[in-house]
C-alpha cells in the first residue's frame, strides 16, 4: 500500500532543501531520461507563478534521505535555475514594468512574491515498499517516453 502526504511548500523551503542537500536533484548532464526544458518553457513555468496559476504538483520519495524527486524534476530545475540568475525571463505580461529580467534585477515585492509561493507536493511515506515507489516512478516516467 502507498502511503503519502501532501504538503505546501513554500519555494524558498525548497530552495533550502536543495541547497542544504535534503532534496536531491538528478545531474542534468548525467541522467540520459532527463527532460530538458528550453529556457522558453522555463520562463512560461516562472511566469505562471508570478500569475499565480494553479502549477503541478512535485511528487517526491520521502522513504529515502535525501528526499528524490520523482516527478517534477523539469519545474525545480526551472525555479532553481531563475533563483540563481541563470535564466533570464525574456518578457511577462505579468510583470509589464520590466520587459526581461533576472531574479536579481526583480523589485524585493516580487523576490518575496515568488520565494513564499507555495507549491502542492506529496510526499511518500516510509512504510512504503521499495517496489511501490519503483511503481510510481516507472509510471510518471512513462509520460516522457
Amino acid at each position: 500500500m502507498i502511503s503519502y502526504r501532501i504538503e505546501n511548500i513554500p519555494i524558498s523551503v525548497l530552495l533550502r532543501g536543495i541547497e542544504d542537500h535534503h532534496i536531491f536533484l538528478q545531474d542534468r548532464n548525467m541522467n540520459r531520461g532527463f527532460i530538458h526544458w528550453s529556457d522558453e518553457k522555463k520562463g512560461r513555468y516562472i511566469n505562471s507563478i508570478f500569475a499565480g496559476m494553479p502549477i503541478l504538483p512535485i511528487i517526491f520519495d520521502g522513504t529515502t534521505r535525501p528526499w528524490k524527486v520523482i516527478s517534477g524534476e523539469e519545474a525545480l530545475t526551472a525555479i532553481l535555475d531563475f533563483y540563481n540568475n541563470k535564466l533570464k525571463i525574456s518578457r511577462s505580461k505579468y510583470i509589464p514594468l520590466i520587459s526581461s529580467f533576472y531574479y536579481n534585477n526583480i523589485p524585493f515585492f516580487l523576490k518575496r512574491k515568488f520565494v513564499s509561493t507555495r507549491i502542492q507536493c506529496y510526499v511518500i511515506n516510509p512504510p512504503t515498499s521499495v517496489l511501490d515507489v519503483k511503481e510510481i516512478k516507472d509510471f510518471f516516467s512513462s509520460f516522457y517516453d
